[in-house]
C-alpha cells in the first residue's frame, strides 16, 4: 500500500513541475564487505555498481552506512545483508523501516522529505565459526603441550629410578630397562631389537622380574614386557 502511495505522490510532483527528488533500489551487502549498488535517483550522487566503502568492520562486527546531507521528497531503498547474517544490532536511522527475514535478511526503508542517515550493525556466521575454531586450537595445544610435559616428566622420573638400581643390575639388564622406559614391547621385538643370544636375554628378563622391575603379559611370541 505504501509503495502505491508513493507512486501516486511521485506522479503528481512531477506532472506539477516542481523540482522533485528520489532515490529507490536495492543495496546488496556481501561476505566480503562489498556492496553491490542498483540505484535509480535525479540528485547529484553517484555510487557506482559497487563499493567497499560503504561497510566497516571493528573485530567480528560489521557495519553498514549510508549518510547523505541531500534531501529527498522520497526515499525507498532496500539494504540486503549477507547471506550469512548471524545477528543484526540495533539499526539507527532517521528513516522508517521494516525488516524483512524471509530468505535473505533485508531492510527496506521508505521516507519523504528526508536526508539519508543508515547504520546497519551486524555479524557474520563464518566470524564466529573461524572465532571458535580460534579458540579450539588454542585450548588443543594447551592439552598437547600438557601431555608433552607429563611425559617428559615421567621419563625423567623413569630414568632418576633406574640410575638408583644400576648397582643391582648388570650392563645387559639396564639396556633392557632403558628400551622398556620408551613404552612396553613384544619380546621377540625387544631382543632383536637388543641383538641379545636367546638364552641370555630369558635369563636377563627372569632376573628382571625376580627383582620386580619388568612384568610379562601374554603367552609364547606374543608375550608382552613392559616397566612395572
Amino acid at each position: 500500500m505504501r509503495r502505491i502511495i508513493s507512486f501516486f505522490i511521485f506522479i503528481i510532483l512531477v506532472s506539477s513541475g516542481s523540482a522533485y527528488t528520489y532515490i529507490s533500489g536495492e543495496m546488496a551487502v556481501q561476505s566480503s564487505g562489498n556492496t553491490l549498488v542498483d540505484i535509480e535517483t535525479n540528485a547529484n550522487l553517484t555510487f557506482g555498481e559497487s563499493s567497499d566503502l560503504l561497510t566497516s568492520k571493528n573485530g567480528g562486527l560489521w557495519a553498514f552506512h549510508l549518510i547523505s546531507s541531500q534531501v529527498f521528497d522520497q526515499i525507498h531503498l532496500e539494504v540486503c545483508l549477507p547471506r550469512n547474517t548471524d545477528n543484526i544490532g540495533r539499526i539507527e536511522s532517521n528513516l522508517t523501516y521494516r525488516i524483512d527475514f524471509s530468505g535473505r535478511t533485508c531492510i527496506e526503508f521508505i521516507d519523504f522529505n528526508s536526508s539519508l542517515d543508515i547504520s546497519i550493525p551486524y555479524t557474520l556466521k563464518k566470524d564466529k565459526e573461524a572465532s571458535g575454531n580460534f579458540i579450539l586450537w588454542i585450548l588443543v595445544g594447551i592439552v598437547a603441550m600438557a601431555l608433552l610435559i607429563f611425559y617428559l616428566l615421567k621419563l625423567k622420573k623413569g630414568k632418576e629410578k633406574f640410575s638408583d638400581i644400576k648397582y643391582l643390575v648388570n650392563d645387559n639388564e639396564m639396556r633392557i630397562l632403558d628400551a622398556l622406559m620408551k613404552g612396553e614391547m613384544r619380546q621377540k621385538e625387544l631382543r632383536k631389537k637388543l641383538d641379545l643370544p636367546k638364552a641370555s636375554f630369558s635369563r636377563y628378563l627372569h632376573n628382571l622380574e625376580k627383582k620386580r622391575l619388568i612384568v610379562r603379559k601374554g603367552f609364547g611370541k606374543n608375550k608382552i614386557v613392559s616397566l612395572k
